[in-house]
C-alpha cells in the first residue's frame, strides 16, 4: 500500500510540474454568434502585412501576414468577392513554447491541383480586413479546412 501510495504522490507531483497553455473551447455555436462574417472561401495569396511589429509579449515572435481569400459563400453576413484576413506566422527558426495555434493556408500556385477551402468565422477590423474570431493567439480556431476538390483559381 506504501508503495502505491508513494507512486501516486510521484505522478501528481511530476504531473502538477507540468506547463502547459490553456486553450479556450470554441464550439461552431460560439463561432457562428460571435463572427461578423461567416464565409466559405479559397485563399488566393499571402504576404507580410506592413503593420508595425509588437514590441512584446507573443506577438514580438511573430510577423503579420494578409491573406487574401476568395468568397465561394457568405453564410452570415454581407461579404462578397475576396476578403483580406490579417493574422500572424512565427518567424522563421523561433522557438516558443507552449507557444500560439497560428491558422496557415495552402495557396493555389503552391499546389499542383486545385486549391483548399476553408471556413472562416471573422471579425470585422476598423480597416476593412478581417481577424480570427477567437483571437490571433489560437487564431487555427477560427479556420476550419473543407475537404472536397475545389476549384480555387477561377
Amino acid at each position: 500500500m506504501y508503495r502505491w501510495s508513494l507512486l501516486a504522490f510521484a505522478a501528481l507531483t511530476w504531473l502538477a510540474s507540468a506547463e502547459a497553455r490553456p486553450i479556450a473551447d470554441w464550439p461552431y455555436k460560439n463561432l457562428v454568434r460571435e463572427a461578423d462574417v461567416v464565409v466559405l472561401a479559397a485563399a488566393e495569396s499571402s504576404a507580410d502585412s506592413d503593420d508595425p511589429p509588437a514590441k512584446e509579449g507573443w506577438e514580438a515572435t511573430c510577423v503579420g501576414v494578409n491573406t487574401t481569400f476568395r468568397i465561394l459563400t457568405a453564410l452570415k453576413g454581407e461579404a462578397q468577392g475576396r476578403l483580406t484576413l490579417f493574422h500572424y506566422r512565427l518567424k522563421p527558426d523561433m522557438p516558443y513554447a507552449n507557444g500560439p495555434s497560428l491558422a496557415t493556408f495552402r495557396i493555389p500556385a503552391q499546389l499542383e491541383e486545385s486549391g483548399r477551402c476553408y471556413l472562416l468565422f471573422l471579425k470585422t477590423k476598423a480597416d476593412g480586413r478581417y481577424v480570427p474570431v477567437a483571437g490571433q493567439l489560437d487564431s487555427v480556431l477560427s479556420i476550419r479546412p473543407v475537404p472536397g476538390p475545389w476549384e480555387a483559381t477561377k
